[in-house]
């Protein structure tokens, strides 16, 4: 509905779309991302879209959510398309493979090990 109606409109997606959107959505509660889990927390509200590893078959695969919610997965490329990060060039494609979306938090310092190219924080 975003989509359509920025598109009806001929305006760019804005940081209010994404707000929207996941002022509603239901982050799970996710345990397994020991790295960033702030001390003295147990779990951060993080949601993964896109494409993600199943790490016990070295095999990519879409995630739940984006096969659940896929115009989230399109609103969020959308979103990069209207809002490149600073430096690229207008234009070009982001090209990805996952989403991490955290709510709520602020991760504690690290490098994501298997991220290649751009990380847009």
């Amino acid at each position: 509905e975003i989509l359509v109606e920025a598109a009806r409109q001929g305006r760019k997606l804005s940081d209010a779309d994404l707000l929207q959107v996941f002022e509603l959505w239901e982050f799970r509660k996710n345990k397994a991302r020991i790295n960033v889990i702030p001390d003295g927390k147990d779990f951060v509200n993080s949601e993964m879209l896109g494409l993600v590893c199943i790490r016990a078959y070295a095999k990519l695969t879409l995630a739940a959510k984006s096969r659940a919610f896929p115009e989230v997965t399109k609103l969020l490329c959308g979103f990069m398309r209207d809002n490149p990060p600073e430096g690229w060039t207008s234009g070009n494609k982001f090209r990805f493979t996952t989403i991490c979306i955290n709510k709520n938090y602020a991760a504690k310092r690290h490098r994501d090990r298997n991220n290649a190219g751009l990380t847009v924080v």
